[in-house]
């Protein structure tokens, strides 16, 4: 215990000399009390040792005299006995101070603060009627007033009126023995000493009170009062200004006019509130003071001393109110609004008191008053507490110390003084897992040092992600936990989080964290989005030992890779199943594998979830997104397989197929297969009966358009149904035949004869040898080659070859019977349209059987000879032009003739 007083007294002593003040408080009949503030000094009750009467700092003083002092909030307060102070000027000297329950009454340790009593005296004792005309004019001999600085003598001094009924002379003394006086208090008092005719006398003094100074002095105010000088070891009396001279505000100045020594009378005791000692009863006739008077001093033209009386402030009109801001930390100034409407505006000082937690009694000097309100501050030394503090508003003083004071408990207000969080542990850490797109962040806050309690996290997002923000988070055994809104996480990628501060929830007092020190960095990853149309497909066929193909769509889920949950029910099930599935325009497509798909019949998917490689997933209402399909069977070609095309097989017609499979159920198959050789195609054949293991198909004429030799190949058989296949080794099942050329049928459509002959069928002329003859195109009857031609009929002509194949179209011929002319044309257009191609000699053949002509170009060379000319020279159309031609009637009697053709294209 001893070590630990020991200490505390190191700890004071070192800031005392730079850290106190001492101040007077306040004066009673009795003794002056005094506030001592230090701001080190720990709260609780202390002693001081105090030398007092000094009248230099160089010496001692009196002896020592050790005082309890209790400190509160760095100030306590202490009285010093009147006894103990003389009439000079004084010293105050704290000599050291200790723990009130310290073994020892007073410590170590010293500090110096220096008071000017009120008093001020005669250096020498002037007589009364050697020195009446002189006495004020001394500037040793002043005349101060109660609450009036007592720094000078004879100054200006400015007082409020509601006082000025109160300032009177505080003293006035003079004595043949130097110093001597008595200490006042509340009533202006004068000592009256020395050797004027004697002692224990009374004295009559004539006040004045001036406007203007000297000759131009007017007399606004005079009175009189008795001093009483009966006792003779420390004569005292005091006077009024009485109210009635109702003085207003202005520059006034006051001396005493005249001091008059009265008869010796008895003084009726009278009450101690002035301070003075009850006076001795000299005799029992008190009455007509003012006829008894003896010698005076007349104090003409002395020394006036100016006073200033300024106006009280005016009571506040309204209702005055006090606010203290808040939050309010440790630490920190309380920043006081005050509203005091009716008040000028103006420039104040506002004295007031803290009680709770924080105890003091400040005045805040300097505070502007504008349209009823001002603010000042309460320092943070005074409000060295956390907890409830409570202000009052004592009073309001301006520059000339008038003051407007309020009554206890008006103007109050209760206030809280918090604490800032502690944040200076060794671990201060956020961490904030990946999150999904639309969902909350979850963050994890650590802080070693932090109390447990409810907070403020202040934070930060920057990257992909941005903005101030903050949440409020219990913390416990340093941890808390909070979620970041998913609103203000709504762009995908990184984004970093920064806590910035720490706040008290209850009083937002904050402590902040240097930047950069407590981030982490997540990402906000995509969530898949299936708010648009969902659907699933099997594709089928889907047959056993085959793998399922399934189409997923979903046309509000963005491109990416993602995993997708499936449920398999029906014949086959399989439940919990995943995948990777690649989605591109919401599109995607996967797998079933054939090994859960093991039995034939009906079988569901459904979709259960879907998510992305981040595990950001969303659930599928049930029984939302699904498919039915079938697992069929595949068709069974173990036994005998073998095919036939019917022959002959003639061009342009079908060709008959017979497909044997001995094993192959009774049902409806499709047959792939393909055509090889003169045709070639991959062809099938769909729904082919098949019964006691053989079915039959045609191969379709517009697959075999070409002649020749033609293979088929059997590759799948497939049930109609279920599109289940199998597939036929390749070459294994094959037929090889021929397609038959069709006869190709040409002549003259339009065929001419003359009225003299009598012509049948078989007068007409194609290029085929087997011809069958129609009276129309769709008659199944044919015509005698006998039958009499007819003028304007038309004959239809079919050609055959001996295995049956016919022409593909019959053969339309015009048959024209008329009166027969010859003619040898001029011309012809070898153009193939079908008219006037070949250049025939009109009736040649009726008039000149044997006839020939031979044509040439008009070089002279021989083109061609015969019966007709085609227009061309070795297979190619000869230009446009003028020909020659020499007709030969080979008849013996009719020479030769030329003729010109025109070739015309």
């Amino acid at each position: 215990m001893k070590k630990f007083i020991f200490f505390l007294f190191m700890l004071f002593s070192i800031n005392y000399l730079s850290s106190q003040t001492i101040s007077e408080v306040s004066r009673t009949c009795t003794s002056i009390n005094f506030r001592y503030n230090h701001s080190t000094v720990p709260n609780g009750n202390w002693r001081i040792l105090v030398n007092s009467n000094i009248h230099d700092t160089s010496n001692s003083g009196v002896s020592a005299v050790c005082y309890p002092i209790s400190f509160s909030g760095g100030i306590g307060l202490f009285s010093v006995p009147l006894n103990n102070i003389t009439q000079y000027d004084n010293t105050l000297r704290i000599a050291s101070a200790t723990v009130y329950n310290s073994s020892s009454a007073c410590g170590v340790g010293s500090v110096h603060s220096t008071f000017i009593n009120d008093f001020f005296f005669f250096n020498n004792d002037p007589q009364p009627n050697t020195f009446a005309q002189d006495l004020m004019f001394m500037p040793e001999y002043p005349v101060n007033y109660t609450k009036i600085s007592t720094g000078g003598f004879g100054g200006t001094y400015t007082i409020c009126q509601k006082d000025f009924k109160e300032i009177f002379l505080d003293r006035f003394s003079y004595s043949s023995s130097g110093y001597n006086g008595t200490y006042g208090t509340s009533l202006f008092q004068y000592n009256i000493h020395g050797n004027i005719n004697g002692t224990n006398k009374l004295y009559q003094a004539t006040i004045g009170i001036y406007s203007g100074y000297g000759a131009t002095a007017t007399l606004v105010y005079s009175f009189t009062d008795i001093v009483d000088n009966t006792n003779s070891s420390n004569p005292v009396d005091g006077f009024d200004i009485p109210t009635s001279a109702n003085i207003p505000p202005g520059d006034y100045f006051i001396a005493i006019m005249a001091f008059n020594e009265l008869d010796y009378y008895t003084l009726s005791p009278v009450t101690n509130q002035d301070c003075r000692s009850n006076s001795t009863a000299l005799g029992t006739n008190y009455a007509g003071l003012s006829n008894n008077l003896g010698y005076s001093i007349v104090l003409e033209g002395s020394t006036f001393n100016r006073v200033i009386v300024v106006a009280d402030i005016d009571a506040p009109t309204g209702t005055p109110s006090v606010l203290v801001s808040e939050p309010l930390c440790l630490g920190n100034d309380g920043i006081v609004t005050l509203d005091v409407s009716g008040i000028s505006d103006g420039t104040y000082d506002i004295a007031y008191t803290l009680t709770g937690v924080n105890t003091s009694s400040q005045v805040a000097t300097g505070v502007v008053i504008s349209s009823g309100t001002g603010t000042f501050s309460i320092p943070s030394t005074v409000l060295s507490n956390s907890g409830n503090t409570i202000i009052e508003i004592n009073s309001i003083i301006n520059p000339a110390n008038c003051s407007y004071d309020f009554s206890t408990g008006e103007l109050t207000d209760s206030f809280i003084v918090g604490f800032s969080p502690d944040i200076l542990g060794t671990t201060n850490t956020i961490d904030v897992l990946n999150i999904c797109q639309g969902n909350n962040g979850n963050a994890t806050f650590n802080s070693s040092s932090l109390t447990d309690g409810n907070y403020i996290i202040n934070y930060t997002l920057t990257g992909n992600n941005t903005g101030n923000f903050s949440v409020n988070v219990v913390v416990s055994s340093g941890t808390g936990t909070f979620s970041i809104p998913s609103a203000v996480l709504s762009n995908l990628g990184t984004t970093t989080i920064e806590i910035t501060s720490v706040s008290d929830e209850f009083n937002s007092c904050t402590s902040s964290y240097t930047s950069g020190n407590v981030t982490d960095s997540f990402n906000v990853n995509y969530f898949p989005n299936i708010s648009g149309t969902n659907n699933v497909l099997v594709s089928e066929p889907l047959c056993l030992g085959s793998d399922g193909t399934v189409t997923f769509n979903s046309s509000t889920l963005a491109n990416g890779n993602y995993i997708i949950d499936y449920n398999i029910t029906g014949t086959n099930n399989s439940l919990g199943n995943s995948i990777n599935v690649v989605i591109s325009s919401g599109t995607g497509m996967f797998s079933i594998p054939s090994v859960m798909l093991s039995n034939s019949g009906l079988t569901n998917i459904e979709i259960l979830t879907i998510s992305t490689p981040e595990f950001c997933f969303t659930n599928f209402s049930s029984g939302s997104v699904t498919d039915s399909f079938t697992v069929g069977t595949l068709p069974n070609l173990s036994g005998t397989n073998n095919v036939v095309v019917s022959e002959p097989l003639c061009l342009g017609t079908n060709g008959a197929v017979t497909f044997n499979s001995s094993t192959l159920a009774n049902g409806n198959y499709n047959i792939a297969y393909t055509l090889t050789g003169a045709n070639a195609s991959n062809q099938v054949a769909n729904s082919v009966v098949f019964n006691s293991g053989t079915g039959t198909f045609s191969i379709p004429s517009a697959v075999l358009s070409n002649s020749g030799a033609t293979t088929i190949s059997i590759n799948t058989v497939s049930s109609s149904s279920t599109s289940c296949a199998t597939v036929v080794s390749s070459g294994n099942v094959t037929d090889s035949f021929t397609v038959e050329m069709l006869p190709n049928l040409e002549g003259e459509l339009t065929q001419i004869f003359c009225h003299t002959e009598i012509v049948t069928i078989a007068d007409l002329v194609l290029n085929y040898q087997f011809i069958n003859w129609y009276d129309s195109v769709n008659s199944t009857i044919s015509l005698p080659i006998t039958t009499i031609l007819e003028n304007g009929v038309s004959y239809f002509a079919e050609a055959y070859n001996a295995n049956g194949c016919t022409s593909s179209e019959r053969l339309e011929i015009n048959v024209v019977i008329q009166r027969c002319d010859f003619l040898i044309p001029d011309g012809f257009s070898p153009n193939n349209d079908g008219v006037n191609d070949i250049y025939n000699i009109v009736n040649g053949n009726i008039y000149y059987p044997n006839y020939s002509i031979e044509v040439y170009d008009r070089y002279g060379s021989k083109i061609t000879q015969g019966k007709n000319w085609d227009g061309k020279l070795n297979g190619n159309i000869l230009p446009a032009g003028i020909y020659y031609l020499i007709m030969y009637y080979n008849d013996a009697t009719k020479e030769p003739t030329q003729h010109f053709i025109f070739l015309n294209k």
